[in-house]
């Protein structure tokens, strides 16, 4: 069975809900006011249709069979109705608008011309014949038009009212989730998915706004590479499950201790810390940092430790030339041991 799960499909079914309502409505009303049976049996044809279309579309919802839907209303159900209920006195100028909305929500393209199309044509026509040809429509009292308007106008409006309140709904609920997928969209394109630290993008571009404003001048600013050693023997040993965890942890880690310079996660193992501050401050922090990641990477079974690269910016220096002298920085400290920091 076909699931009704896109926007027209549902308002077509509260279109055909409401037309069956209202239809009911309308015969009652019509035996109350004691109008003749052939009043009725525009809206008794026209259950029919409802229930044909509501049932079909249970099946599968196609646009043939709301366009027949449609179809047979504009060209049967308005002029029939307007003949019997008293012309340009009756108040089928409301379907007008309501049919006018339904087409704009459900239809596309041609149909949507077509339907559009024809709907004008019988206003104008309809007008046209009750204006010069008066005797072709039947004309009831005041009192029994009155108490039609009080049943039709409040139904039109009503059903306007619910469809327009559906659409609106479907805007805001799909307005909110492009804003969502927007939002992941950057996420995906700023940050690591795996750290949620930013990407080497991010810190590629982080470094360009602070050599192209020369902010080396006006406070120190140090380029920090670190990365995990051994990781390939982690990986090989205890599985990359335990390799992520090791990532995450070091992560979590340069998040706490460094959480005021710009931390990112180049890829890999490696890391990348651009740090505000003296280099006091600097070196306690960095000592922490491995103490931490010895303690905590015994719950992982395994030894972590760190090869650090520190080098502070100068204002002469290009991307190129800072991070070949971080890079090697790093080098030295995994060249003498790892393990341990080096500056440059």
């Amino acid at each position: 069975m076909y699931k009704k799960n896109n926007l027209e499909d549902r308002l077509f079914s509260i279109i055909l809900i409401v037309s069956f309502i209202l239809s009911f409505i309308s015969i009652v009303g019509n035996i109350l006011l004691h109008f003749p049976f052939y009043v009725n049996l525009k809206w008794m044809i026209f259950i029919i249709l409802i229930l044909y279309t509501f049932f079909k579309s249970q099946i599968t919802y196609k646009i043939k069979e709301k366009f027949i839907f449609f179809f047979f209303v504009i060209f049967i159900m308005i002029p029939y109705g307007w003949f019997d209920s008293g012309g340009n006195q009756n108040n089928t100028i409301a379907y007008f608008f309501l049919i006018l909305i339904c087409i704009s929500f459900l239809f596309y393209g041609k149909s949507r011309i077509f339907l559009i199309i024809s709907l004008v044509s019988i206003f104008i026509t309809l007008q046209f014949l009750g204006h010069y040809f008066p005797n072709l429509v039947k004309i009831y009292d005041e009192q029994n038009q009155f108490m039609d308007r009080i049943i039709q106008i409040p139904i039109t409006l009503i059903t306007s009212f619910l469809l327009l309140n559906q659409f609106s709904n479907e805007y805001r609920k799909e307005k909110t989730e492009l804003k969502k997928a927007n939002e992941k969209l950057k996420f995906y394109a700023q940050k690591d998915s795996l750290t949620a630290l930013y990407n080497r993008r991010i810190y590629d571009e982080k470094l360009k706004e602070i050599l192209n404003k020369k902010l080396s001048e006006k406070v120190t600013i140090f380029s920090i590479l670190l990365d995990i050693d051994n990781f390939k023997k982690i990986n090989d040993n205890f599985g990359h499950d335990t390799g992520d965890l090791a990532i995450k942890l070091v992560a979590n880690e340069l998040e706490k201790i460094f959480n005021k310079s710009f931390v990112t996660r180049w890829g890999g193992d490696e890391f990348a810390i651009l740090y505000f501050d003296e280099t006091n401050s600097l070196l306690e922090k960095i000592n922490l940092l491995q103490k931490n990641i010895k303690n905590k990477s015994k719950k992982l079974n395994t030894k972590i430790t760190l090869s650090i690269g520190i080098t502070k910016i100068k204002t002469t220096d290009n991307e190129k030339t800072l991070l070949k002298r971080t890079d090697k920085a790093l080098y030295l400290s995994k060249e003498n041991g790892k393990d341990q920091y080096n500056i440059l």
